[in-house]
C-alpha cells in the first residue's frame, strides 16, 4: 500500500487504487470529481489528524431558494368564472390532495380516482365537465380514461405526465386531451390551462 502523502496527488485520478487488495475499479472518486466539476463544483482531501482515515470536503455553489407560492411578480391566476364538475385521476396521494383543495377553493366539484379502474366508474355514474389525468397509472394509462370519456362526453381533458417532449404532446392530443402539462404541476398553470381549455365548452 502507497503512503498517504505519496497517494494524495493522483487520488482522483481513474483507476488509481490505494491498495492492493484489488478490489473496486478505482473509479468512484473520479468519477465523483467528474460530476461536480459539470456543476462547476470540487472535492478536495485532507489526511485526518492521528492518521485515521481522510477528510473529503466538497464545494458546490448555491442558487437562490425556490419559493414555493407563486412569485408576487406573476398575476393572478385566471379562474373559471362556472362551476365545473372536475375528475382528478392521481396515484400520488399528496399531488392528488393538493390539487383537489385548490380546485374545490376555486368553487368546482371535484371527484378523485387513483386507478384506470376507479375512473371508469367515476365515468359511468357522475357528468363531467373536464378530466385532469396522470398518464402513468397503476393498472392502465390516462390515455384509455380520456378515450372511453370522449366515447359518452364532449368533457375537456388535460394531461399530466414527467415527459414533455413533442411527441408525449403530440401522443396526448390523439388521445383526446385538449392540453399536456409537465410534473411537478405548477398551480398557477394548472389554473391557467383549465380557464383555457373549458372557456369555449
Amino acid at each position: 500500500m502507497e503512503s498517504t502523502t505519496a497517494l494524495m496527488p493522483k487520488l482522483f485520478t481513474a483507476f488509481e487504487q490505494g491498495t492492493r487488495s484489488g478490489e473496486g475499479l478505482g473509479l468512484g472518486l473520479a468519477i465523483c470529481k467528474a460530476v461536480l466539476e459539470m456543476h462547476q463544483g470540487r472535492i478536495k482531501a485532507a489526511n485526518k489528524s492521528g492518521g485515521q482515515g481522510a477528510v473529503f470536503t466538497v464545494e458546490l455553489k448555491t442558487v437562490p431558494a425556490l419559493s414555493v407560492i407563486a412569485p408576487v411578480q406573476r398575476k393572478p391566476a385566471a379562474v373559471s368564472s362556472r362551476k365545473l364538475n372536475i375528475l382528478i385521476v392521481e396515484d400520488h396521494d399528496n399531488t392528488a390532495t393538493v390539487m383537489s383543495k385548490l380546485l374545490k377553493r376555486n368553487g368546482h366539484e371535484v371527484v378523485t380516482a387513483s386507478t384506470v379502474r376507479q375512473a371508469l366508474e367515476v365515468l359511468r355514474t357522475t357528468p363531467l365537465d373536464l378530466l385532469v389525468s396522470d398518464l402513468g397509472l397503476p393498472d392502465g394509462n390516462g390515455f384509455q380514461v380520456m378515450r372511453e370519456l370522449a366515447k359518452i362526453s364532449d368533457a375537456k381533458g388535460i394531461a399530466i405526465s414527467g415527459y414533455g417532449m413533442e411527441e408525449d404532446l403530440e401522443r396526448s392530443s390523439r388521445a383526446g386531451f385538449s392540453a399536456h402539462l409537465t410534473k411537478p404541476i405548477d398551480v398557477q398553470k394548472l389554473q391557467e390551462t383549465i380557464q383555457q381549455v373549458t372557456a369555449a365548452a
